[in-house]
């Protein structure tokens, strides 16, 4: 059943990963984008432009095609410009941005940038080729007695942006039964998209080894465990590409236990709960698959000892536990 198991859960990995990887990165996506804007900003034309400068993961959707639709709309007031965003998915769900700039040049750019990062996260953010519309004048020097915020250069509104991402992860468990136990442990995490060190990290999970025979002496027991896991991690050491992460667990399930040679033939559940420490290593592969390892430790919250019929002891849980573990991810929306 342990195999049935991972079989199913590396299906299930492969055909998120590949969803993923359709949408953002190996095959051009198709999308329509609906512009409108006074004639004395840049053209439609012009704003493809500036969006194939950062990326080159879409195309203009046919007739055939089930497209992403992105209606820019831009407008002036005054000495003023502002854009609005409206994304509407496949599934017909919309979301919007507002941006304000001083000119409506500036206007488009961010909103170019931002339908960028929308098609491909891993979009370069570069400075878009020259567009056939005129320059913009000269922007005349400000004095210093002008407020400091009117001199600050615009920016998109943005808000914080998580990441989610799933996984699948064959780990090597010790202290659930006197030898190292195999276990399964497919995983999805939320991390923030923050640049540097202090990038949060939420991933929860779950582990099951079934039926591990233990034997002493001319008894034995089948040990099964099943438990999910908490685990936090605030830090990230390296880079997107490469990085160690630092983490804290918390474990909470049971243990159940069927006796050969047992004072009673009735199986017996108890509960399991540790809390422990760990670190993390992983590299992108292709696209957005990811490998790791992992290597931590825990303490049990219960220490139960499992005796045989005639009082020789069949197991007792230690005081610290260790994990280790390697396998593959893959980041989406």
């Amino acid at each position: 059943m342990l195999r049935g198991a991972r079989v199913w859960a590396a299906a299930l990995l492969a055909a998120v990963c590949g969803a993923s990887s359709a949408a953002g990165g190996t095959e051009p996506e198709p999308i329509r984008v609906e512009y409108t804007a006074p004639e004395a900003c840049p053209s439609r034309e012009a704003f493809v432009d500036r969006l194939r400068a950062h990326t080159t993961l879409f195309r203009e959707a046919g007739e055939r095609d089930a497209p992403r639709v992105f209606t820019v709309e831009i407008d002036t007031q005054g000495d003023a410009a502002r854009g609005r965003l409206t994304v509407r998915s496949l599934d017909g769900s919309t979301a919007t941005r507002d941006v304000r700039a001083s000119t409506c040049e500036q206007v488009g750019a961010a909103l170019a940038l931002i339908v960028a990062i929308a098609i491909d996260p891993l979009a370069v953010v570069g400075t878009a080729p020259e567009t056939r519309e005129p320059e913009p004048p000269p922007v005349t020097p400000v004095s210093r007695d002008v407020p400091r915020s009117s001199q600050a250069p615009p920016s998109p509104e943005r808000g914080p942006h998580l990441r989610a991402a799933i996984g699948l992860r064959w780990d090597e468990v010790s202290g659930v039964t006197p030898m190292l136990r195999p276990v399964l442990r497919p995983w999805i995490e939320v991390v923030s998209e923050r640049q540097g060190t202090w990038v949060p990290v939420l991933r929860l999970s779950l582990a099951w080894t079934r039926n591990a025979h233990v034997a002493a002496g001319a008894g034995g027991a089948e040990f099964s465990w099943y438990a999910g896991r908490a685990e936090a991690c605030p830090l990230r050491i390296g880079s997107e590409r490469t990085s160690l992460t630092p983490c804290v667990a918390f474990d909470a399930g049971v243990l159940r236990v069927i006796g050969q040679n047992a004072p009673t033939s009735t199986p017996r559940t108890r509960p399991w709960a540790s809390t422990g420490v760990s670190a993390r290593g992983a590299t992108r592969l292709l696209g957005w698959a990811f490998a790791e390892v992992e290597v931590g430790m825990a303490a049990p919250w219960i220490r139960d000892r499992w005796l045989l019929a005639d009082g020789s002891e069949l197991h007792a849980a230690p005081a610290v536990i260790f994990w280790l573990g390697a396998g593959v991810g893959c980041r989406f929306f």
